[in-house]
């Protein structure tokens, strides 16, 4: 197993993904996640797409 590879499984056991139903509810513990990291990001927007997550924003210095 790629290193690729084990951090797709692990992303699919530790936030659900791959099931249509919880698509939003993984954006948003993604997000959740982020936000608990106390990092200041500005417009943060968590999108997920099948078995990748998309995460913009505006990162503080």
């Amino acid at each position: 197993m790629g290193l690729f590879s084990f951090i797709k499984d692990a992303g699919v056991n530790i936030f659900g993904l791959g099931k249509t139903e919880e698509v939003a509810e993984a954006a948003v513990r993604v997000e959740e996640t982020i936000l608990g990291l106390n990092l200041e990001v500005d417009d943060l927007n968590v999108k997920i797409d099948l078995d990748k997550a998309v995460v913009a924003g505006i990162a503080q210095d």
